[in-house]
């Protein structure tokens, strides 16, 4: 029988650094602040509205204040509680990296999330 703890030889020392940010007002408390924070687990589950028809679409959202682009057929558009409206992509690229505001008009960052074609007010 072979004895495994000598071959293992002695364990080697792990450094792990770590650096962690958080967005905090002056005399803000860190759990006050993280109800404010938008986990990406969440905006995973943002839904989005896929555009049906063209003027429906452009009523909405005529370009992204994101990208620039216009709406058409199939694309997937996401609305803020300030009812600001961007292609979903772009909206959660810029939430995904902590811009926990409108790009727009600065409003904290709630989402609204569909609900069969219709948007309901959920805040994240």
């Amino acid at each position: 029988m072979v004895d495994n703890d000598s071959q293992l030889g002695s364990p080697a020392p792990v450094v792990v650094d770590l650096d962690v940010f958080t967005v905090q007002r002056e005399g803000e408390t860190f759990d006050a602040c993280m109800d404010r924070a938008i986990m990406a687990q969440k905006l995973r589950h943002l839904d989005r509205m896929r555009v049906e028809d063209v003027q429906e679409g452009l009523a909405l959202m005529p370009v992204c204040p994101i990208c620039s682009r216009g709406t058409s057929i199939g694309a997937q558009i996401s609305l803020l509680t300030c009812q600001h409206a961007f292609h979903s992509h772009c909206i959660i690229r810029v939430l995904e990296s902590n811009k926990l505001t409108c790009p727009l008009c600065h409003y904290p960052a709630g989402v609204y999330y569909s609900d069969h074609g219709s948007f309901s007010n959920v805040t994240i």
